[in-house]
Order: structure tokens, then sequence, then C-alpha cells
């Protein structure tokens, strides 16, 4: 049994598998947040639940600064 991870916005481990217009993704009832799209249209929730588990953990790094560029 694979453990997915919770939504990245709000910790809710309520997620599910949904069809949308484009392919399918998976998605979070608490905060409706929609993960990355699976279109590899094989319709297969497995690989949509591959690209929400696959996605980026922590906080991104902020931008250089011009002092940063400076050192």
């Amino acid at each position: 049994m694979n453990t997915n991870l919770p939504c990245p916005f709000c910790g809710s481990t309520d997620i599910y598998h949904r069809y949308t217009a484009f392919g399918n993704a998976v998605a979070c009832r608490n905060c409706n947040t929609i993960g990355p799209e699976a279109r590899d249209g094989s319709l297969s929730s497995e690989a949509a639940f591959e690209l929400w588990n696959r996605r980026t953990l922590g906080r991104a790094e902020p931008p250089p600064t011009s002092e940063d560029s400076n050192q």
C-alpha cells in the first residue's frame, strides 16, 4: 500500500483522484487544490497520484538579489 503525501497548502490527507478536461489529477477535498495533470491518455489514477507525490517539497528559495551577485 502506497502512502500519498498530504496537500501542500492545507496539510489535509483527504485527497482523491479526479478526471479533468486535460487528463487526470489528484485534488484535495479540504481546500480544492488540484495537483499536476497526468496527460498520458491512459486514464490512470496511478499516474495522477505519482505526479502528486513527486512534487517539490519545502519552500522555494528566494531569487538572488543584486547584493548576492556582488559577493
